[in-house]
């Protein structure tokens, strides 16, 4: 792995801990880490299937944290 690899892994690593660790999680916090994991995937294309899936949880929160539309 190359050194720009490795720098791209440990801040993307840091941003996913910014997401999963505090004990109050917003779902806003998740947009940090898939920058990251998209430039990762440019080295190594076995990423893309983590990038695929913190993508799909990314809209599934931002989805559910929506409130329901008001009836009329």
């Amino acid at each position: 792995m190359s050194e720009r690899s490795t720098l791209v892994l440990l801040v993307g690593v840091f941003a996913l801990a910014f997401f999963l660790l505090p004990t109050q999680i917003h779902e806003r916090y998740l947009f940090l880490t898939l920058p990251m994991l998209g430039l990762w995937a440019t080295c190594d294309r076995r990423i893309l299937l983590a990038l695929g899936v913190g993508l799909a949880a990314s809209g599934i929160a931002v989805a559910l944290s929506q409130p329901p539309p008001p009836t009329t």
